[in-house]
């Protein structure tokens, strides 16, 4: 078997499906995933710990950056049902997977595939939504990071899920360098989620 980073456009590993059926924080997902895609066995911890934290209201506009499969997107979706989601990933295989779990589990969203805000059109969003790809190394995150403030209005928030041994630290100082700004929500475990206003 190949073993490739999830971040890259196209996946060169031969594509295997996997499905996962579950029920969290009281909805029921039904996902189709695959190889060369992040976490296609189960859903993300990092993600499910995200969800516990975020500050969403109805009426909002949110990016969930770095999308994968759609699990935030869609979790977002069944949760604040009220709110214009927006979802990216550069992976096109994990956008394949998304579109079609965006189906599966009956929620709207405007689905895009590129490389951060490149296909983005829009860029006043209330909420972004953001699992750094720390994998795919520093410089990258720093961008995404820096992106995300040029994509916000103002008082809209950077909302990420960080581990701190694995990079964390220095996202976080990367986030107040920019934003001036960076509150912890919660900890979760080796996770911990910040919020970052514009």
């Amino acid at each position: 078997m190949v073993i490739e980073h999830y971040y890259s456009e196209n996946p060169k590993c031969e594509k295997k499906n996997f499905y996962i059926k579950t029920r969290v924080f009281g909805v029921d997902l039904d996902m189709v995933t695959a190889s060369g895609v992040y976490s296609p066995l189960q859903l993300d911890k990092g993600s499910l710990v995200h969800i516990k934290f975020l500050k969403i209201k109805n009426g909002d506009k949110i990016l969930d950056l770095g999308c994968g499969y759609g699990t935030i997107g869609i979790l977002i979706g069944k949760l604040f049902p009220k709110n214009e989601i927006y979802m990216t990933d550069i992976n096109k295989r994990a956008v394949q997977c998304a579109r079609e779990n965006l189906k599966r589990n009956n929620i709207k969203a405007q689905m895009f595939q590129g490389d951060g805000f490149s296909n983005i059109p829009d860029n006043n969003f209330d909420v972004i939504v953001f699992n750094p790809p720390i994998h795919a190394g520093l410089p990258v995150c720093y961008r995404l990071i820096a992106e995300s403030f040029e994509h916000l209005k103002k008082g809209g928030s950077l909302q990420v899920v960080l581990r701190p041994k694995l990079g964390g630290k220095r996202l976080v100082n990367k986030i107040e360098t920019i934003f001036g700004n960076a509150e912890k929500l919660g900890k979760e475990g080796i996770y911990v989620c910040y919020i970052a206003l514009k």
